[in-house]
């Protein structure tokens, strides 16, 4: 697992994390899955997120991969725009049973 941190040093406290890790899909088409971004609640709208994952989009794109992956409920605008602000595309809606909601695999090449 690899974790950014958005680190606040007038607070001095972490606000923002991301999860990144390898799955099958990912090993198979050389790319890298984000797990998980969560920004705390009073930082959001601000773009952090979206900061976050564009930091993440230019450390991997000097690497070998080819691209990062993620899940979005389709119902979750916000991370719906930041991905798509990065260049996410969506390349398969399905329905998560787990979940109970309408989701997208989605795909940033490099």
């Amino acid at each position: 697992t690899l974790v950014f941190l958005l680190y606040d040093k007038d607070i001095h406290d972490v606000i923002g994390v991301e999860f990144y890790y390898f799955n099958r899909r990912d090993i198979k088409e050389n790319t890298i899955h984000q797990g998980f971004r969560g920004i705390l609640p009073e930082f959001q709208g601000k773009g952090l997120g979206t900061a976050l994952t564009q930091y993440a989009y230019t450390v991997f794109s000097k690497t070998s991969l080819k691209g990062m992956s993620t899940r979005v409920s389709c119902n979750n605008m916000p991370s719906l725009i930041s991905n798509q602000k990065i260049g996410f595309k969506p390349v398969e809606k399905y329905f998560d049973s787990n979940m109970n909601e309408d989701r997208y695999y989605m795909i940033c090449k490099f």
